[in-house]
């Protein structure tokens, strides 16, 4: 269809299937109308499935950043453990021990 310009106006109107597998155009409003309510149903639900997949990232990003924190807090807690391990080691080779069964004097290390 041509308007009074020249210009092109036909409209393009997707196949629908039919009975026996066969495709057929929409041969009413309504149709099309529906047509496109579905394809603007399915636009909302995908981009709410993305809303839903970036909020899942951010929780994931979170949880990763609160791991990452309390490693950083396990290794520092370790390392101080191990000092005053060695400190404390340290400390208890001044002392000597008598064991009395045996009458020796006994070194802690």
């Amino acid at each position: 269809m041509f308007d009074s310009s020249g210009m092109n106006r036909e409209v393009h109107v997707p196949f629908l299937e039919g009975p026996a597998g066969k495709f057929r155009r929409p041969t009413r409003r309504n149709e099309v109308n529906n047509i496109i309510l579905d394809i603007a149903n399915a636009s909302e639900e995908q981009a709410a499935g993305i809303d839903m997949i970036n909020d899942s990232m951010a929780q994931i990003n979170k949880l990763a950043n609160e791991n990452m924190s309390i490693v950083e807090l396990t290794s520092k807690a370790g390392r101080s453990m191990a000092d005053q391990a060695h400190s404390l080691s340290y400390k208890l080779d001044f002392f000597t021990i008598k064991d009395e069964y045996n009458g020796k004097q006994l070194q802690t290390r």
